[in-house]
């Protein structure tokens, strides 16, 4: 049985679009700034190269949402800070390729679980001529709130490796 803690950096990557048309064009761009990262996992060694690992994942980053439409009627835009958090609870297998009594042991790991994003606005938010997409799922359906939650199922797999620093310890993982 084992257990640990990993922090670091969360880095989102970002992402945008332009479309151009007889009528116009229309930019969005989504911004993510790093944030911090909190992993918590929990483990049992099944077999000298297998392994079952539970994660609980947090992480909160600031991203802002940035729109422009330039079409014959005018321009409009909007720039909406938002902060955004994610809580995660996963399991996952682990197959390792070398013994556990192996300095540096390579990995396959593979998971399932449940995921909730939640994003919140921070104000500060600049438009012209716009509408601004909804904070919530709830102002869909007409309410109006300033955060949004999202639950979701999701799977991962990574392949990173374990590697002794000294006799006795392990270092690794990928957030």
């Amino acid at each position: 049985m084992f257990a640990g803690v990993a922090a670091g950096i969360a880095t989102l990557a970002a992402d945008a679009r332009s479309e151009i048309t007889s009528s116009g064009a229309d930019v969005s761009l989504y911004k993510p700034e790093n944030g911090p990262a909190l992993n918590i996992f929990v483990g049992s060694h099944v077999h000298e190269y297998l392994t079952v690992q539970g994660n609980y994942v947090w992480n909160r980053n600031d991203v802002t949402l940035t729109s422009v439409r330039a079409t014959d009627s005018g321009p409009s835009f909007y720039d909406a800070p938002r902060a955004s958090s994610q809580h995660a609870f996963i399991g996952d297998l682990l197959v390792y390729f070398r013994e556990r009594r192996s300095a540096i042991r390579p990995y396959l790991s593979a998971g399932v679980g449940v995921v909730r994003f939640q994003t919140t606005a921070r104000g500060g938010d600049r438009v012209r001529n716009a509408t601004l997409p909804p904070a919530t799922p709830a102002n869909i359906r007409g309410r109006d709130c300033a955060s949004a939650t999202l639950q979701t199922r999701t799977k991962r797999s990574v392949a990173p490796m374990d590697v002794r620093i000294m006799r006795g310890s392990r270092a690794s993982r990928a957030l």
